[in-house]
């Protein structure tokens, strides 16, 4: 009977785990270092010589994080996330790019591999490539605050096409 419990206990947190593996870098953009603190630990390494331009580093294995901020909210975001496989790394960029449409992104695609995502106030910059070391592949993702005059994207490849009559 404890093992059912367990088991059904990890049925209702699997999506949570799941979606904490998302990458999410992009909504820290125009909040506080603390919410990227409280996301994602202790910094391995924080800057605040300049406090219009502190820097805080976090970093796993295969992680690198890094956040831009000043006294207001976070203004820049960079991430580097190495996969073992293309596969892995295919899968965590659909997902990303799935998750920024869904939350009123406009995508354009540069390349195969290579993307660009506005939204109001953020532009995201992501590639993915082969990787040196054990990791086989990596991504890497710049999300940026922008002006708000800048204007959007108004066409997306991902868009459902409108139809010709």
């Amino acid at each position: 009977m404890k093992s059912i419990k367990i088991f059904m206990a990890l049925l209702l947190f699997l999506p949570i785990m799941l979606k904490a593996q998302n990458i999410v870098i992009q909504t820290f953009i125009n909040k506080n270092i603390t919410d990227a603190i409280k996301n994602y630990g202790k910094p391995a390494y924080q800057d605040n010589n300049d406090p219009e331009m502190v820097m805080t580093f976090f970093k796993t294995p295969v992680r690198d994080y890094t956040f831009v901020s000043n006294s207001e909210s976070i203004y820049q975001a960079n991430a580097t996330l190495k996969y073992e496989t293309k596969e892995k790394a295919t899968e965590s960029l659909e997902t990303l790019l799935k998750d920024c449409l869904s939350t009123g992104y406009k995508v354009d695609t540069l390349d195969t591999e290579t993307f660009e995502m506005r939204s109001t106030g953020v532009t995201i910059s992501v590639s993915a490539s082969p990787a040196a070391g054990k990791e086989k592949y990596q991504i890497i993702i710049e999300a940026l605050k922008r002006d708000e005059e800048e204007p959007i994207l108004e066409d997306s490849i991902f868009e459902e096409p409108a139809e010709i009559e």
